[in-house]
């Protein structure tokens, strides 16, 4: 008779798994309905295993807590604003051992947070829990509470929570990893579309809104601003301030070195403060004069040519939630846009006082005149200025082949998640995405804002690119995708970098012979590899990198023939280099 127990339990459980994975397979047609697939299969788990109650409560990772992301029962509404602690509760220790837990008397157990119970006024009997693993870690948990007719739970229905569970990980893994992917191609969107404000938007105020705004949108943040230092540098001015109680925080001026903004100037690092009331820095002024209520700030500085020019600010990121390391970084690359726009608009600005110049003077002066008038003052220049730098050219190889072969949304698919995966590194070591070739591209390191440890930037992200696009080529095996092969090459060198174009467009770019030679050492090099000059290699000291000096070669634009290095690894990870 046990064994005809036995026999029919596993016939059971194999039926509820089969009925499980069906449900997962709607689920992978169907990614947009994450939080209703997890409200249904909720729902399942309560039915097969008639209980009372249930929850899939999961960690959040800015705060750590675990908090009720699907709730049934009569109390589902009002559990929600409850958090839990790591090891706090059953569910919290569930999540912090990876074990499973069977109370079948839960005012016995030392575990049970009774509070909640008591204030919720919900009597709980008995509580059936489980973690949710996704490659061995805990992402949260799966709690059912209170088996009908007071039975206890036994070790069939864990079995039957436990195949749940692995689906539910399954389900949460694969829409977490959908939103990391929607919330870069957002972010590039975004950082796409201001590069081309940049360039077509010449007038200060409205193009630092254009940034600031998207800025805001992107970190979810309530307000933002951008201070820019006064003339004497002991000032910081709101120069664009958006959101609640903006129009009153453009009177105010705070001094260098006051509160987080002023801190922010004065030492040129940037700061995450994520509850001002416990911040000695913090200036309260601001808020006292506005009626605004500040809880949060993450503030960068803002350089251009070198120079501190001022620093922006975003405050209060909605839903309570805390600003992030990735938050900061994203936040940089705003500064850098912003720095652009603030060359662009100096030298549209030069370029109207000029215009200006020549209309008052050819109110009385013949033109011939003026132009000679205007030619002894200083020169109105679309370029710049003659700077080192160190450029980065990299291309796909056989890539004409690929596109042969393959259908148009196919190529643009592949293309899009390649670009993604490199502009992210560039950006990391930061680098400028100076433009797109193709399916090649360009990027410098040293301006528009200057690192004096540009050719190691350079270099770290080329050999970061590679190891990306080997982790890149490993996903495009299992899904039947074309596997990439990428020439690299790297220079450093003199180049004019600046706005360049005409008075109706301008670029933010860099042009010289040190290009020149970049471009034509990527051409050089095979798939996989990563081609240096010397000019490059002389600036790689203290940094452990296999390089193997390759056949001088001569390359077109250079008098004589070049030492070129091929730099095959660094010894530890990129990621771990302190730049």
């Amino acid at each position: 008779m046990e064994k005809i127990k036995s026999q029919e339990s596993i016939v059971r459980i194999k039926e509820f798994q089969l009925r499980i994975l069906q449900q997962v397979s709607q689920v992978a047609i169907a990614p947009f309905n994450f939080n209703r697939v997890l409200d249904a299969m909720m729902d399942r788990v309560m039915e097969v295993l008639h209980t009372d109650a249930g929850s899939i409560i999961l960690q959040n990772k800015d705060t750590g807590l675990l908090e009720f992301k699907v709730t049934k029962g009569e109390k589902s509404e009002e559990i929600k604003k409850y958090k839990l602690k790591v090891g706090e509760g059953i569910a919290g220790w569930v999540f912090k051992n990876k074990r499973p837990v069977i109370a079948n008397d839960v005012y016995k157990d030392k575990r049970f947070k009774k509070s909640i119970s008591q204030k919720l006024k919900y009597e709980t009997h008995n509580i059936l829990c489980t973690p949710l693993l996704v490659k061995s870690m805990a992402i949260g948990v799966l709690e059912v509470i209170n088996k009908e007719l007071n039975s206890p739970f036994v070790d069939d229905d864990l079995r039957i929570l436990n195949i749940l569970a692995n689906n539910i990980s399954i389900v949460i893994e694969n829409a977490r990893l959908f939103d990391t992917s929607l919330k870069k191609i957002n972010e590039l969107n975004t950082l796409s579309e201001i590069s081309r404000n940049i360039n077509s938007i010449l007038d200060l105020d409205p193009l630092l809104k254009v940034v600031m705004h998207n800025a805001t949108e992107v970190m979810k943040a309530e307000v933002s601003s951008v201070l820019l230092l006064d003339e004497d540098e002991k000032e910081l001015i709101f120069r664009i301030a958006l959101g609640e109680k903006s129009e009153k925080i453009k009177k105010i001026r705070l001094k260098v070195g006051e509160g987080i903004a002023g801190w922010v100037a004065k030492t040129g690092k940037a700061i995450i403060v994520n509850d001002v009331k416990n911040e000695p820095r913090f200036n309260q002024r601001v808020d006292r004069k506005t009626g605004f209520k500040t809880r949060s700030i993450l503030c960068v500085p803002l350089y251009s040519k070198e120079k501190m020019i001022g620093v922006i600010q975003v405050i209060n990121k909605k839903d309570y939630l805390p600003f992030t390391k990735g938050d900061e970084e994203l936040l940089h690359t705003f500064a850098c846009h912003a720095a652009i726009a603030i060359e662009n608009a100096k030298l549209y600005e030069n370029i109207r006082e000029e215009e200006r110049k020549r209309g008052i003077y050819q109110r009385f002066l013949s033109p011939q005149i003026v132009d000679e008038i205007m030619n002894k003052a200083k020169t109105i220049s679309l370029g710049g200025r003659r700077q080192n730098v160190t450029i980065l050219f990299s291309d796909i190889r056989g890539f004409t082949e690929i596109t042969e072969a393959k259908p148009p949304e196919y190529i643009v698919d592949l293309l899009n998640e390649y670009f993604a995966e490199m502009i992210d590194v560039i950006f990391k070591y930061g680098g400028t995405l100076d433009k797109f070739i193709g399916d090649g591209l360009m990027a410098v390191f040293g301006t528009p804002i200057y690192y004096k440890d540009h050719a190691k930037r350079g270099v770290a992200a080329a050999l970061e690119m590679q190891e990306k696009l080997k982790a890149l080529n490993m996903r495009n095996r299992k899904r039947g995708f074309v596997e990439l092969a990428v020439g690299i090459g790297v220079n450093t060198g003199s180049v004019i970098a600046g706005n360049i174009g005409s008075e109706k467009r301008m670029e933010y770019t860099v042009v010289g012979n040190g290009v020149n030679i970049a471009n034509r050492l990527e051409g050089l090099a095979q798939g996989g590899q990563i081609l240096i000059t010397e000019s490059t290699y002389n600036e790689l000291k203290g940094l452990k990198l296999d390089v193997e000096k390759l056949k001088q070669v001569q390359v077109r634009g250079k008098r004589g023939a070049m030492d070129i290095y091929w730099v095959k690894s660094i010894k530890g990870k990129v990621s771990t280099l302190k730049l």
